[in-house]
């Protein structure tokens, strides 16, 4: 049984698929907290634009 262990242990196969996987999830986690923090700030001044250029259609 140890010598399956170690063999297991040392063989490479399918690390880079894992190491990928946790890059692409922390990669999306930080997105997810970026656009918490800064998503409302960012609708409002969306909003705001949008009624800076309403207002200058009326003339």
């Amino acid at each position: 049984m140890k010598k399956f262990l170690a063999r297991f242990r040392g063989c490479e196969k399918g690390a880079i698929s894992v190491e990928w996987v946790v890059l692409t999830a922390g990669v999306v986690g930080l997105l997810l907290a970026v656009m918490s923090t800064l998503g409302a700030d960012a609708k409002q001044k969306a909003r705001d634009t949008s009624s800076f250029i309403d207002d200058r259609d009326s003339f």
